[in-house]
């Protein structure tokens, strides 16, 4: 790694990093799917939905107390 000049410094200052909206709300969408569907899953296992899993989530959550 070759040291940083005040020329490589202007030329990342100058760059354009505007976001366009279309971006944002796809970005927006994709992340309150996954949000959703891990708060379900959250739910599915400590509201003991399955007991199979729960137990299992409560298994190794002893080991990484120890």
């Amino acid at each position: 790694m070759g040291v940083l000049t005040w020329c490589d410094v202007r030329r990342y200052l100058e760059m354009d990093v505007l976001v366009s909206s279309d971006s944002v709300h796809r970005f927006a969408d994709q992340l309150s799917e996954h949000i959703v569907c891990t708060v379900a899953e959250v739910r599915r296992l400590f509201l003991v939905e399955d007991v199979v899993d729960t137990l299992k989530v409560c298994h190794y959550s002893q080991y990484e107390q120890m």
